[in-house]
């Protein structure tokens, strides 16, 4: 699920992590409705993919201390992992 508040946005799997988020202030964006092996960030391109949707891939791929590099870092990891 993605949320935002403000200029923030935020990748939440967890729904009670997400709940307590929209208390806090954030709004939905966007669901993940689809099943998982039609996530559009698999099909979308690593160049083409903000920040936000990289860091959700590393995440998802198990890449960890990925939240601290810039959006070209974390693309070149990705390409690296694939």
């Amino acid at each position: 699920m993605l949320l935002k508040r403000n200029n923030v946005e935020r990748v939440v799997e967890d729904a009670g992590k997400a709940e307590n988020m929209i208390k806090e202030g954030y709004t939905v964006v966007e669901t993940n409705s689809l099943p998982e092996k039609d996530h559009p960030e698999e099909k979308k391109s690593i160049s083409a993919m903000n920040v936000t949707e990289l860091k959700a891939l590393a995440k998802k791929k198990g890449l960890e201390g990925c939240s601290a590099l810039s959006k070209d870092e974390l693309a070149e990891v990705l390409k690296e992992v694939e």
